[in-house]
């Protein structure tokens, strides 16, 4: 990553070097943080986002390189990796098949379906100015355990059918809040998908789908 970032550093007349980076680089946190919050890591992999970010952030006092960092919830939508958390539990509602839960489930996310992810990153490119850092987070936070029930009730499935608990994943944060006032203020950000209409959404791209994707 230093050799790429000191790479694009050299280009002449660069515009902006937009970033997105993750609020785990922040740790697990009650309250919401801004963009000025200390990092505080808490995973091998938000150790190494907070080492890209410090790198950014560097190059940007030093030699003034237009960068912009968003960090974001948890992104979702039609084309996400079957391996992620919602696909996976709406494919294995559809196939009959259980989803195991880490831990108690209790731990706490919030979601930003795919259109306002597109959204976020074209407000860093075309509006952020240089060297300037915003959070994108949607308002709306659930436990993994309330996720799984909304999706099992979309597909019309008992939740104690087709759930098993399985051992608490290590080193995981038990929630992120984000304050994402500056990106609302400054770049007149939102988030216009509720969760449970992207969760239908996802649905509909599992289902037109589900022959191909069950054999994945």
């Amino acid at each position: 990553k230093s050799y790429v970032l000191e790479t694009i550093r050299s280009l002449k007349n660069l515009e902006k070097y937009v970033r997105a980076s993750t609020p785990e680089v922040f740790g697990t946190n009650e309250k919401k943080l801004s963009e000025n919050n200390l990092f505080n890591p808490s995973t091998p992999y938000a150790i190494s986002h907070c080492a890209i970010d410090f790198h950014i952030r560097c190059l940007g006092r030093n030699y003034n390189f237009p960068y912009s960092i968003g960090r974001f919830s948890n992104f979702y939508g039609e084309g996400q990796q079957l391996y992620r958390v919602i696909p996976k539990a709406i494919l294995c509602a559809m196939n009959k098949k259980k989803f195991i839960i880490d831990g108690k489930g209790d731990s706490l996310r919030s979601f930003i379906y795919k259109s306002d992810i597109v959204s976020a990153i074209k407000k860093l490119l075309f509006e952020a100015k240089p060297i300037s850092e915003y959070n994108f987070c949607n308002n709306e936070e659930i436990s993994i355990i309330e996720l799984i029930k909304l999706i099992y009730k979309e597909a019309n499935i008992e939740f104690n059918e087709l759930i098993e608990f399985g051992p608490e994943r290590e080193g995981k944060d038990m929630i992120y809040r984000m304050d994402s006032n500056k990106s609302i203020s400054e770049l007149g950000w939102k988030s216009n998908i509720a969760l449970s209409n992207g969760i239908y959404r996802v649905f509909k791209w599992i289902k037109k789908n589900k022959t191909y994707f069950s054999k994945l």
